[in-house]
C-alpha cells in the first residue's frame, strides 16, 4: 500500500487554512484608561454654548473697623475690590469617513460599524477634554490643574513612598501637606478630597499604618482627615502618573462648585452624516474651557511623591 502525498497550490493553501481558523462572535475593544476628570472636578455646563471665553469675578473687602471716642462724629470707611479673570473656551473636533463600500461589507458581516466608529469619535474628543481639565493647553492660554500658576505646589519632605518608605514617612509627607494647605486657607476651604496616582493609592490601600494595626494607610486617613468623608473621596487617577514630565503627585482640594469648576459649556454632539466623495462623513464637536479654580487656596499640590 503506497502513501499519496496531497500538494496544495497557493490558492487552495488559503483555503483550506481559512476552514481551520474560528472566528469568535464577540469583538473586543481595547481598554484604556478611564477619563475621570467629570467625576473628580465639580462640571459646569450651563454656560452659553457658543462663548468664545467664561470670566468670573472675585471680590475682596477693604478696610477696618477701630475702636471710637463716645460721640466721635466719622468712622473708618470700607469698600470692596473686585478684580475679573477671564479663560479661553475652546472648540473641540473629531469624526469619521465610511465608504459605500464599508457599509454594505459591514451589513453583510453583521458588525455594528457605525456604533464602535460614533464611540470611538466620542471616546477622542472626551480624551482631550479630559486633558485640558487635567493639563491645560499654554498654547491657546486654556488653564487646567497642572498649568495654573496661582496654585501652590511643594516637593514632599521624604517621597518615593513605594521605594521603601516606611509607613511614618508617608503618613508624615501627607500630615504636613494637610497642615499646610489647613494653613494657607485658614480653614475656609477645608480638604473633601485627594488625588492620587493610580499605583501609590493602591499600595495606600493595602500597606497597614503600622506593624502594630491591621489599618490600612487608606483607612487611617480616612478615619483622621475630618473632612474626608469615606474612602470614595480619595480618588486613583491615571492622570496623576507622571503628571509634571515623570513627576508624580498628590492633589488635595476642596470638591466644591465654589472654590473650582470645570468648564465644559458646549457637550459632545454629533452632526448629521454628509455625503462624501463615494460615502459619507460625520463630524462631531465640543466645547471646553479647562478648570477654573475660584480660590487657588482651596487646592494644595505635593510632587516627588
Amino acid at each position: 500500500m503506497s502513501n499519496t502525498a496531497c500538494v496544495l497550490d497557493t490558492l487552495a493553501t488559503v483555503w483550506y487554512t481559512d476552514q481551520l481558523r474560528l472566528m469568535e462572535a464577540a469583538a473586543y475593544k481595547r481598554i484604556t484608561p478611564a477619563l475621570v476628570a467629570r467625576d473628580v472636578f465639580p462640571v459646569d455646563a450651563a454656560q452659553n454654548p457658543y462663548a468664545k471665553s467664561i470670566s468670573f469675578m472675585t471680590f475682596d473687602e477693604t478696610g477696618e473697623a477701630k475702636v471710637l471716642a463716645d460721640g466721635a462724629l466719622d468712622a473708618p470707611m470700607g469698600d470692596l475690590s473686585a478684580s475679573e479673570t477671564e479663560y479661553p473656551v475652546v472648540f473641540i473636533g473629531a469624526g469619521f469617513d465610511q465608504s459605500n463600500w464599508d457599509i454594505i461589507a459591514a451589513q453583510k458581516l453583521g458588525v455594528d460599524l457605525n456604533a464602535r466608529q460614533v464611540n470611538n469619535t466620542y471616546d477622542r474628543i472626551n480624551r482631550l477634554i479630559n486633558k485640558l481639565i487635567f493639563h491645560g493647553d499654554a498654547a491657546r492660554g486654556v488653564i487646567g490643574l497642572e498649568n495654573d500658576s496661582s496654585v501652590t505646589t511643594t516637593a514632599a519632605t521624604h517621597g518615593g513612598w513605594i521605594s521603601g518608605d516606611s509607613a511614618d514617612y508617608i503618613l508624615a509627607d501627607l500630615n504636613v501637606q494637610y497642615a499646610r494647605h489647613q494653613d494657607t486657607c485658614l480653614g475656609a476651604h477645608p480638604v473633601t478630597d485627594i488625588l492620587l496616582p493610580v499605583k501609590e493609592y493602591t499600595y495606600l490601600s493595602t500597606k497597614r499604618s503600622s506593624a502594630y494595626s491591621d489599618r490600612t494607610l487608606l483607612q487611617y486617613l480616612v478615619e483622621c482627615l475630618p473632612f474626608i468623608a469615606a474612602p470614595a473621596n480619595i480618588h486613583a487617577v491615571p492622570e496623576m502618573k507622571n503628571f509634571v514630565s515623570t513627576d508624580e503627585y498628590c492633589v488635595m482640594y476642596n470638591k466644591t462648585p465654589e472654590c473650582m469648576q470645570a468648564k465644559i459649556p458646549q457637550e459632545i454632539f454629533f452632526l448629521p452624516p454628509a455625503v462624501h466623495g463615494f460615502g459619507q462623513r460625520v463630524l462631531a464637536g465640543a466645547r471646553c474651557g479647562g478648570l477654573h479654580i475660584h480660590f487657588p487656596k482651596s487646592v494644595d499640590m505635593m510632587s516627588g511623591i
